[in-house]
């Protein structure tokens, strides 16, 4: 009975070859893991909902704080950190002013 020799050449790609220790073929690039960059994701995604918490916290203070700041008492309009308050009386010059004296307020 004769047996036969088969030979094969087979290369893989998570493998190098031995044999050949001056090859010139690039090395296999490595992916990452999809675990890893899922997790790389999941980092970038909190940081992102963080800031965009802080900066939405930021902004609800600083609407809440002008309301303090501006705030005007009842029928009195707001302009420019000031409360005007607009009359309907018609009146003399003198009266408007004690009008307004008497509100705390001058003319």
């Amino acid at each position: 009975m004769v047996s036969e020799n088969i030979y094969a050449n087979t290369n893989f790609k998570n493998e190098s070859d031995f044999s050949d220790t001056n090859s010139t073929s690039p090395p296999c690039p490595h992916k990452k893991p999809a675990h890893e960059s899922c997790h790389s994701f999941s980092k970038f995604l909190l940081a992102t909902f963080t800031i965009c918490f802080l900066l939405l916290t930021i902004l609800l203070s600083v609407v809440f704080i002008n309301q303090i700041w501006s705030c005007c008492p009842e029928s009195w309009k707001p302009f420019s950190s000031e409360c005007y308050f607009i009359s309907s009386d018609s009146g003399s010059w003198n009266e408007s002013k004690e009008n307004c004296s008497s509100m705390g307020a001058h003319l």
